[in-house]
């Protein structure tokens, strides 16, 4: 077209030939960035200790039969189901506590599990859980519990700590909290007595521990699960519980985890809600991990769910306020922030 010719309708012969323009490429969302990631470190340790991973202990075989579980003198028949009390202290004169266990034997071989919850007496969200899973909608014939179809033993401990849980307090009586306890001396005080008397008769003939708790006061915490990913039958158990959150520390010295995975027991730890309430979510969220955990170790039938993600990290950091008001939060817990 000729330099002195207008273009028709504003519009050149270049642009009308001119190639449509690139359509804009679909965003990727990076990645959630965690504050408080595994170091490298840290992550080969881990990697080691799953690569060596052994086999099922010889004691619970899958081929060695089925035999009775003794427990404080008693001897529970394969394929059954049995409530008993157990005393915290052994004393003849004073109060015993004695707290209610439930204990199911299945017909079939394997792990012996131990389900715990109220070691400190202000946390609601364990007993519920574990309450629920003692009743008659989870636990019997042909129900979610049945010991027909169980391989191993289930044993259920609602409220460990009995004295906290009627006070509504954290600690023992004493003013010692029993998590920071173990694995006590029976010649000291009562808080380390009771948790001697518990680790020799039920934590120690436990293959698998999950500790159910919540946050501690004027705190709330998201549904997580917390171990020593560096332990391996741990690290399995912690990932089977099938929830997103996943914070790897081995926990305070005394702390039944802690003390447990030095004894090559898997112990996980599960946090949810806070205190002096029962949080629904953290309530529902403790009694179906824990089904999808023993779903997982093949104790109970079914397949086991697995989360649409998962944060592993190396810890939670409180943030707290240096100024002082009224806090008006928009965002609901577990929402990513930053």
């Amino acid at each position: 077209m000729p330099e002195d010719e207008e273009p028709r309708n504003g519009v050149s012969e270049n642009a009308r030939k001119s190639k449509p323009a690139p359509r804009l490429k679909r965003r990727r969302y990076a990645p959630i960035k965690i504050a408080n990631q595994i170091p490298m470190r840290r992550r080969k340790e881990i990697e080691k200790a799953l690569g060596e991973v052994g086999g099922s202990p010889t004691k619970w075989s899958r081929n060695s039969g089925t035999k009775n579980h003794s427990f404080m003198r008693k001897r529970i028949k394969p394929g059954t189901i049995r409530h008993l009390e157990y005393d915290l202290l052994d004393v003849e004169i004073g109060e015993s506590w004695p707290i209610p266990i439930s204990i199911i034997h299945g017909s079939r071989p394997g792990p012996v599990v131990t389900l715990l919850g109220a070691i400190h007496g202000d946390e609601l969200v364990g007993p519920l859980a574990l309450t629920y899973l003692c009743g008659p909608n989870f636990m019997g014939p042909d129900r979610v519990f049945d010991a027909n179809s169980l391989a191993g033993t289930i044993r259920i401990v609602p409220i460990v700590n009995l004295p906290g849980y009627r006070r509504m307090k954290r600690d023992f009586p004493d003013n010692r909290d029993l998590n920071r306890a173990f694995p006590g001396n029976p010649d000291s005080n009562t808080t380390s007595r009771v948790a001697n008397r518990l680790w020799k008769n039920i934590i120690s003939t436990s293959d698998y521990i999950v500790d159910l708790h919540t946050a501690g006061k004027g705190r709330t915490n998201i549904p997580q699960i917390r171990a020593n990913l560096a332990h391996a039958s741990t690290n399995r158990i912690a990932r089977s519980f099938g929830i997103e959150t996943i914070l790897d520390s081995e926990g305070p010295k005394g702390s039944l985890r802690r003390v447990a995975n030095e004894n090559d027991i898997a112990c996980i730890t599960y946090e949810g809600g806070g205190p002096d309430e029962a949080d629904p979510e953290s309530v529902q969220i403790a009694m179906y991990g824990t089904i999808n955990l023993l779903r997982s170790l093949r104790m109970l039938p079914g397949i086991p769910s697995k989360p649409r993600f998962r944060i592993l990290a190396s810890g939670s950091v409180w943030i707290r306020s240096d100024q002082g008001g009224l806090l008006d939060v928009l965002a609901p817990a577990g929402s990513p922030a930053g």
